[in-house]
């Protein structure tokens, strides 16, 4: 992704969330919502993980991708299980494919 693409994506997301923050998850617009989010972004998830990531960690020390990785397992203990407050796990996007 070219960093102009990759910013006009950070630009749709922000505002889908600034949308998505204001419905309850009884809402009939919050499903619809966070399963365009999450169609929006994986893809970009899927490069970041199969290339950035990769091309990172082979230019990176191998103990700076220890520490990193350790860092980031202490992070994800603080990471809430629910990204909207009012989420439920009834209200969590499928991850199953469609096709």
């Amino acid at each position: 992704m070219t960093p102009a693409a990759a910013l006009a994506l950070v630009t749709q997301v922000r505002k889908q969330l600034y949308e998505f923050q204001k419905f309850k998850s009884d809402d009939q617009r919050f499903q619809p919502c966070i399963e365009e989010l999450w169609r929006d972004l994986a893809q970009h998830i899927k490069e970041e993980e199969e290339q950035d990531l990769v091309l990172l960690e082979e230019n990176l020390e191998p103990e700076v991708v220890r520490d990193l990785g350790k860092s980031f397992e202490r992070t994800k203990h603080f990471v809430p299980t629910h990204s909207h407050p009012s989420a439920t796990d009834k209200s969590r996007p499928s991850r199953r494919s469609s096709a």
